[in-house]
C-alpha cells in the first residue's frame, strides 16, 4: 500500500468491529458490509473506485461488486473468502492459523497488527455470519459481476483452496487469475515486489497488463 500510495490516492476503511472499533448495529452480514462499502465510496471517494480486498475483505469486495457494480472500476481479489467451508482445525487453533498465513513471516513489517488484535478481528466473523467460511447466496450471484477483475492466489495457501479461485475465475467472465509461487495466504507479505508489480500493472493498464510494457 505504501508503494501504491506514491502514485494513487488510497482509502483504507476499517470494517465496523475490527481493530477495536465499535460495531454497526444495522450491519450484521457480509452482504450488509458490501452495501456499506458502496456508501463509503459514494460519500468519501467519488462515483467509482478501484477496489482491492484480501480474504475477509475480498468477500466484502465481491458483495460490493454484486450489489453495486456502478461503484467499482477495477476489482482486485487476493484469496477472497466466502467460497468454501473453512478448515475446522485452523479455526480452532489461533496459533496454527497464524502460521498458515505466511510462508515468510520474517517479512512481516514491524508496524503490523499485533496477534492479539488479529485474533480479536477474527472473533468478529460470527457477527457477520461468516464463521463457516461459505456464503451460498454470494456464490449463486457471482455471475452478475462483470467488472474487470484480478484474482491473486498463493500456491502455498492453506486457508483458501486453489479450487475456490479456479471456480471464481470461471464465474467472473472478465477476470484474470495469477498464482504466486513461494507465497501463502498473505501474498503481499511473502512476495511484496511481485504482488505490487501485478496489482500496479493491472490498475494502470487493465487487461493489457498481461503483455509486458515496453520501456519509454
Amino acid at each position: 500500500m505504501r508503494e501504491l500510495a506514491k502514485t494513487r490516492r488510497l482509502f483504507v476503511p476499517v470494517m465496523p468491529g475490527f481493530d477495536g472499533t465499535p460495531v454497526h448495529e444495522k450491519v450484521r452480514s457480509m452482504k450488509g458490509l458490501g452495501s456499506l462499502a458502496a456508501e463509503f465510496i459514494e460519500k468519501a471517494v467519488g462515483p467509482r473506485s478501484d477496489v482491492a480486498g484480501c480474504s475477509f475483505g475480498g468477500c466484502v469486495a465481491l458483495w460490493l461488486a454484486v450489489q453495486h457494480p456502478e461503484r467499482v472500476d477495477h476489482l482486485v481479489l487476493e484469496c477472497p473468502a466466502g467460497l468454501s467451508a473453512r478448515d475446522p482445525a485452523l479455526r480452532a487453533n489461533p496459533e496454527l492459523f497464524r502460521k498458515a498465513l505466511f510462508a515468510h513471516p520474517e517479512k512481516m513489517p514491524p508496524d503490523s497488527k499485533p496477534p492479539e488484535m488479529e485474533g480479536a478481528n477474527r472473533k468478529m466473523l460470527p457477527h457477520y455470519g461468516a464463521e463457516s467460511g461459505v456464503d451460498q447466496e454470494l456464490i449463486s450471484r457471482l455471475g452478475k459481476i462483470h467488472n474487470v477483475s484480478l484474482i491473486l492466489h498463493g500456491v502455498l495457501d492453506r486457508i483458501i483452496p486453489k479450487e475456490d479461485m479456479q471456480r471464481l475465475k470461471q464465474q467472473l467472465k472478465n477476470s484474470y487469475l495469477i498464482y504466486f509461487w513461494d507465497a501463502a495466504h498473505g501474498i503481499e507479505v511473502d512476495q511484496p515486489e511481485r504482488a505490487l508489480e501485478a496489482v500496479r500493472g493491472f490498475l494502470e493498464r487493465s487487461g493489457a497488463f498481461v503483455v509486458p510494457a515496453i520501456p519509454a
